[in-house]
């Protein structure tokens, strides 16, 4: 029995591609800016100058990488063979890489912050994540563009596509590049982010959760991707265009979650208002703790590390 989609010249392999593309170029657009407005209202504020506003900085210039050329390789305009398989594969990974590590980096440093009671631990810590985050981009991003992961392929009618390239047999080269680092990330944020909450709730304190839900929210979105890869190394196909396409989207959207997240935070949301609003913010927003003044408070820390011991 024939079906309606089985006409001359359908490919439906082209039309899920394309398809991809659109919520790639979408959802892309959408991280960018999350990025951007994270910069730029961490600086505005004069959070730059603590330890985690740096941190919110640094993982936005890696997220903003890692979704980049998911835009650019999106429109006909700006796509070609260089900036797909080369500078497109090798930043986009590059970022990628980089961005998977330091949010797990992330996740240790608000842990080390509650177990040790203070941000010096994590001030020591500091370059070592940039430096771990940096060789593991740098890392993923050569065998990305060196083993050409990316392919843009041509389907007729002057449609060329950036798509990840096909391999019979085992992926090795998906292993290496993006199921590594992202398996080590998604245990490391499962980890930290189970005992901060056990951490939180002992403590029995209010926490702002902008920074909180980074790691929660890079497992979200590059989980079902993951699993995805993992059929396919094991030769279990998952054909199912709606998963795929929602794991593409999820995957494009960490940068635009981690700025809703950031910006819809009370710590962040009572600065704006404060700065743009200031007759009109309560006594209880006023005396509100953010994450800056607990860095700052050493004697309320300790305290509350009393309550856990």
């Amino acid at each position: 029995m024939s079906s309606a989609f089985d006409f001359e010249g359908f490919d439906p392999k082209e039309s899920l591609n394309e398809t991809l593309n659109q919520i790639s170029r979408f959802v892309g657009i959408l991280s960018a800016l999350g990025c951007i407005f994270n910069v730029v209202v961490t600086i505005c504020l004069g959070k730059s100058k603590y330890i985690f506003g740096k941190m919110v900085i640094i993982l936005a210039i890696f997220d903003f990488s890692s979704h980049s050329p998911l835009i650019f390789t999106s429109f006909n305009q700006t796509s070609s063979r260089i900036s797909c398989e080369i500078i497109g594969s090798w930043v986009g990974f590059f970022g990628f890489g980089c961005s998977v590590i330091f949010t797990t980096c992330l996740a240790h440093a608000l842990y080390q912050i509650l177990k040790d009671s203070s941000v010096d631990c994590v001030e020591q810590y500091f370059k070592k994540y940039v430096v771990l985050s940096l060789v593991t981009g740098i890392i993923a991003g050569t065998l990305a563009a060196s083993l050409q992961y990316k392919d843009y392929h041509y389907y007729g009618n002057g449609k060329y596509l950036c798509i990840t390239r096909h391999y019979d047999g085992f992926n090795w080269r998906s292993l290496l590049i993006v199921m590594t680092p992202a398996t080590v990330s998604i245990v490391g944020c499962t980890f930290y982010y189970i005992r901060i909450i056990r951490t939180l709730k002992i403590l029995n304190e209010e926490w702002h959760w902008g920074l909180l839900v980074y790691p929660l929210i890079l497992i979200i979105c590059i989980l079902p991707t993951m699993i995805r890869r993992l059929s396919q190394l094991v030769e279990i196909r998952i054909t199912s265009e709606v998963y795929i396409e929602i794991s593409r989207g999820l995957f494009g959207a960490q940068g635009f979650l981690n700025s809703l997240a950031y910006g819809l935070s009370r710590e962040v949301y009572d600065a704006l208002r404060k700065q743009w609003c200031p007759n009109r913010m309560t006594e209880s927003i006023d005396k509100s703790v953010s994450f800056s003044e607990i860095y700052d408070d050493e004697t309320q820390i300790r305290e509350n590390q009393h309550t856990i011991n």
